[in-house]
């Protein structure tokens, strides 16, 4: 399913599309129960690349939160460095890239705000 057809939101800049996905963690190993129109790669501890198929837009904005099963730990999510199709999501423990443990309730969730980019033919 292309992110192009999907509706646009209301706001003053035309053209903008709203993406939602998210991951669950697996701790050390790949990504699993991926939800949405990316693919997701753990490159190291605590890092995800995410890659969108879409090559005619551009990514405006994008925001990321973690969903954990327990309140032990005080992880966060941080958006890293973004290109047309991809992005760095880190998960931090302070400011330690820190791995979330595989768990059903454990996933990494981010809006993804894009806009149809007009110099890309």
């Amino acid at each position: 399913m292309s992110i192009i057809n999907n509706r646009e939101i209301q706001a003053n800049q035309a053209g903008l599309i709203l993406q939602a996905g998210s991951f669950a963690p697996a701790g050390a190993g790949a990504p699993t129960a991926i939800f949405g129109n990316f693919t997701v790669v753990r490159t190291a501890a605590g890092r995800f690349t995410i890659t969108w198929a879409e090559t005619a837009m551009r990514l405006v904005a994008l925001v990321a939160t973690c969903q954990l099963v327990g309140n032990a730990t005080d992880i966060y999510a941080q958006c890293g460095i973004q290109t047309a199709t991809t992005a760095i999501i880190r998960t931090l423990t302070a400011a330690t890239e820190t791995d979330i443990a595989a768990d059903a309730n454990n996933r990494v969730t981010f809006v993804a705000i894009w806009q149809e980019d007009t110099s890309i033919t």
